[in-house]
């Protein structure tokens, strides 16, 4: 949410009317989207909730995903990192 700018009211209100277009609970695509910052798989989470966290933010978060490993890539030494790339 964050990543879109503007002001926490701001980022509440957008999480409420994506969680009513999509017709989930608002606290569940709050969790969802913890999850899938975590997790971009989503495979612990509600699916219905998923598509609408990704449908609303999608771009934002495979952009941040994708930087945060560039990263990880060039800023952790070798040793650091796991097989897959991603940091221990």
């Amino acid at each position: 949410m964050a990543l879109c700018g503007g002001s926490l009211d701001d980022a509440f209100l957008q999480l409420v009317a994506t969680a009513k277009r999509h017709n989930v609970d608002a606290m569940t695509l709050a969790a969802t989207i913890v999850a899938l910052a975590e997790d971009p798989t989503g495979s612990e989470c509600d699916r219905d909730a998923v598509y609408a966290a990704t449908d609303a933010w999608e771009p934002l978060v495979t952009n941040r995903i994708a930087r945060a490993r560039s990263a990880a890539e060039v800023e952790c030494p070798v040793s650091l990192l796991a097989r897959d790339g991603e940091a221990r």
